[in-house]
């Protein structure tokens, strides 16, 4: 394959990435906007393996969500050909509920992005608690990042020892304020 073929080969891979990619975002998430610099700076660091966890905090409506869809969009963009998924906690609780879904944890555990949306929204129960540890143990012990969303403050704290251990560790906290956008 010469250089030209290469470079082409690349083009389309990333073209495709970016078809599958907006067949699997929410129409509520396709909104332009401006991915925060805060968030966009974790990105930088994260593609060059020094970022491990990322905490977007915040008030229910003020863009954390969108902010995970933008995050695999920009990587997308920039020729990032990486595996993804970004999972609510709805979906977690799909993933869990006997019986387990043990290929999609499996890719959970192993992908090269995984962004766990609105967690906190339930309680934990010790079920839930163990399956999210072995996802979250597993990504710490390789140094594979991760991404959550809470509307608590400090939601390292709730999630319990072993698991706030894990993703405190050098973890980057991104607090979002302001009005409930949904609600204007």
């Amino acid at each position: 394959m010469t250089g030209d073929e290469y470079e082409e080969f690349l083009r389309e891979d990333q073209q495709a990435r970016l078809a599958r990619f907006y067949d699997r975002r929410p129409a509520a998430f396709a909104k332009r906007g401006w991915l925060d610099n805060r968030v966009h700076a974790w990105l930088e660091g994260m593609v060059r393996g020094e970022n491990r966890a990322l905490a977007l905090e915040g008030p229910t409506g003020t863009g954390k969500s969108w902010s995970l869809w933008k995050c695999v969009e920009t990587l997308l963009h920039n020729g990032w050909r990486g595996r993804w998924e970004i999972v609510t906690a709805t979906g977690f609780a799909e993933v869990i509920r006997p019986p387990v879904d043990d290929e999609r944890l499996r890719r959970m555990r192993e992908c090269e992005f995984l962004a766990l949306d609105d967690l906190g929204a339930w309680r934990l129960k010790e079920w839930g608690a163990e399956h999210l540890y072995s996802v979250v143990d597993h990504r710490w012990a390789n140094e594979l990042p991760v991404v959550v969303t809470s509307n608590y403050p400090d939601l390292v704290k709730i999630l319990g020892d072993r698991i706030g251990s894990r993703l405190g560790d050098g973890y980057t906290r991104v607090e979002f304020g302001g009005p409930d956008r949904r609600a204007s």
